[in-house]
């Protein structure tokens, strides 16, 4: 979503080519439908909306489409990468060309400028921080950010990092618990004060909250088990859209803080975290429109925090 728009692609992770993947854009405010047309070749993914056009990637390069006539403004390539983050008009990846024998290192970050297609200068990460090292984007989605602020799992030793996103200077860097080659970071709420960026701890089984400003702890072994379900919270409340009920809870306590009763079988299809504002927006069924395993009340809503 971006610009007043919301675009759904069939193409991610697709080898069928554009003449069998589509993308529909439509008016976030009245619904409408914009445009539809095929997706560029070549590429896995859709990843922003940024001054009317849609910014498609792949592995080694990074495509900008006009969202309403589809026809290509501009491509920019890119080193071989393994993670991606967006922060505002700029899209940065890592250099971490990794191989199933061996072990990429991280040196620098990429980045582009989205709305011109020029890549910036890169930013070298400090030399504490070089080595198997990959930008953190595991649980957060492109919406959710701290501007400022880029993450990065660190294996081996394991852990996280914040460097300033401008700069490329450390900002802190914590010990914390190997998550597969996909990220230590399960939740994040850019709203709370000071921000919170929520980390895996050694076993697995706990998160940590931690100031994403300065790295210091706020609170610790938090089950893991109130993050499911979240990608992000709001002033340490999520939601939780895996039971019949939709409902936001305190994620230190545990506690019930609302409800959704008009809805259940709820599925999220997304959470959208912009200035002083969130909103959990998500499909469902009406609660007398449930016949045995069908929906016959499908609704679509949205929850303000």
């Amino acid at each position: 979503m971006g610009d007043g728009l919301v675009a759904v692609s069939t193409a991610y992770g697709s080898d069928k080519g554009p003449h069998h993947q589509r993308v529909y854009v439509i008016d976030a405010v009245t619904g409408g439908q914009v445009s539809d047309h095929y997706c560029p070749a070549g590429i896995d993914r859709l990843v922003a909306i940024v001054g009317g056009r849609l910014i498609w990637t792949n592995e080694a390069r990074v495509t900008a489409t006009d969202a309403r006539s589809g026809k290509t403004v501009w491509r920019q390539g890119v080193r071989t990468y393994w993670g991606m983050r967006l922060i505002g008009d700029l899209l940065y990846f890592d250099d971490h060309a990794s191989t199933s024998k061996k072990s990429g290192i991280t040196r620098h970050i990429q980045r582009i400028d989205l709305r011109t297609g020029h890549r910036l200068a890169d930013l070298s990460l400090p030399r504490g921080l070089q080595g198997d090292t990959f930008l953190d984007s595991s649980e957060i989605s492109g919406s959710v950010y701290l501007p400022g602020i880029l993450f990065l799992a660190m294996h081996k030793p394991d852990g996280e990092a914040a460097i300033d996103s401008r700069t490329g200077h450390l900002l802190w860097r914590r010990a914390g618990a190997e998550d597969n080659g996909a990220g230590n970071i399960v939740g994040f709420d850019p709203l709370a004060r000071p921000p919170t960026v929520y980390l895996n701890e050694s076993t697995r089984n706990t998160v940590q909250a931690v100031n994403a400003e300065n790295g210091s702890l706020i609170h610790t072994h938090i089950p893991s088990s109130r993050l499911k379900g979240a990608d992000a919270a709001v002033r340490g409340v999520a939601a939780d859209t895996t039971a019949t009920t939709v409902y936001g809870f305190d994620l230190v306590s545990g506690n019930r803080r609302w409800r959704v009763l008009e809805v259940s079988a709820a599925f999220t299809i997304a959470e959208w975290i912009d200035g002083g504002s969130a909103l959990l927006v998500a499909t469902g069924c009406a609660t007398d429109g449930v016949a045995g395993s069908r929906c016959t009340k499908p609704r679509l809503f949205a929850v303000n925090w």
